[in-house]
Parts: structure tokens; sequence; C-alpha cells
């Protein structure tokens, strides 16, 4: 039986949505804050959201 292969042999395809967004702030020279959300949805809908701090040590580690 294929992935996508119904018990009754047949097969339906459905259309899957994706949405990111992410933007950034910077709060001083070497500091950066991140936020982000991903949707992923067909019958049901998963929400992703991400924060992270960015901190580079010295000028010659990015």
């Amino acid at each position: 039986m294929y992935p996508d292969e119904y018990q009754g042999g047949s097969n339906f395809t459905k259309a899957l949505s994706y949405a990111p967004v992410s933007c950034s702030y910077q709060l001083t020279d070497n500091t950066k804050f991140v936020q982000g959300l991903s949707l992923l949805s067909n019958d049901d809908t998963t929400v992703s959201p991400k924060t992270e701090l960015n901190i580079d040590i010295n000028d010659h580690f990015y």
C-alpha cells in the first residue's frame, strides 16, 4: 500500500498551505532579537512560534 492510498483502493490529493513570517530587531551593535511564526494548514492548522536572541561575542564572530 502506498502512503497516499486509502484502504478502499482509491487515492485523494489535498492541498497543503504554509505561511511563514519573521521579523528582527537590532537591540545593540552585537545583539539581535528575532521573532517568527509559521502556519501549516490542511484539515488541521499547526502554528509554530520562534523566538531568538542572537549575541555576537565580538566583531570577528558572526
